[in-house]
C-alpha cells in the first residue's frame, strides 16, 4: 500500500473513481490512527494482572491522525491526515465524491412498489 501526502493521494483517487466508471468499484475506508505503544515482552506480562487504577487514560489531549485507505482492483493507496490539515482535506474529498457521484447506479425499486401494491390490494378477510 502506498502511503501519499494529502494532495497526491486526492490526485490519484480522481484517476481511481474515473477509471471505475466503466467497471469496477472504489472502496474507501477512514479510520483513526492510534500512536503505537511501545512492544513489551509478551512472555513477562503473561500472566500479570493490571489493576484498574494503573490503567492510564491520556488518549484525550493528543490529536490523532485519520488514515484514509482506497482500493481499486489491485491499486491501494492511503494518507494520512493530520488534525491541521482536516478541514481542506475533507472539503477537497467532498467535491471529488460528488462529481463523481454520477457514475454510481441507480437502484431498482420496481420490485419494492410492486411489492407494496399486492399487499395493499388484498382485503382482510372478515372473521364471524
Amino acid at each position: 500500500m502506498t502511503l501519499l501526502d494529502n494532495d497526491a493521494f486526492l490526485t490519484q483517487l480522481t484517476r481511481c473513481f474515473e477509471k471505475s466508471k466503466a467497471n469496477g468499484t472504489v472502496y474507501i475506508t477512514m479510520k483513526r490512527q492510534p500512536e503505537k505503544p511501545p512492544k513489551k515482552d509478551a512472555k513477562k506480562d503473561a500472566n500479570k494482572d493490571v489493576p484498574m487504577a494503573d490503567a492510564k487514560d491520556d488518549d484525550d489531549d493528543r490529536e490523532h491522525p485519520c488514515l484514509v485507505r482506497a482500493v481499486y482492483k489491485k491499486t491501494k493507496i492511503s494518507a494520512l491526515v493530520h488534525a491541521s490539515n482536516t478541514d481542506r482535506f475533507q472539503f477537497n474529498y467532498g467535491n471529488i465524491v460528488k462529481v463523481h457521484m454520477d457514475s454510481l447506479k441507480k437502484k431498482d425499486r420496481k420490485a419494492k412498489t410492486a411489492l407494496k401494491k399486492r399487499t395493499a390490494n388484498k382485503k382482510p378477510k372478515a372473521t364471524a
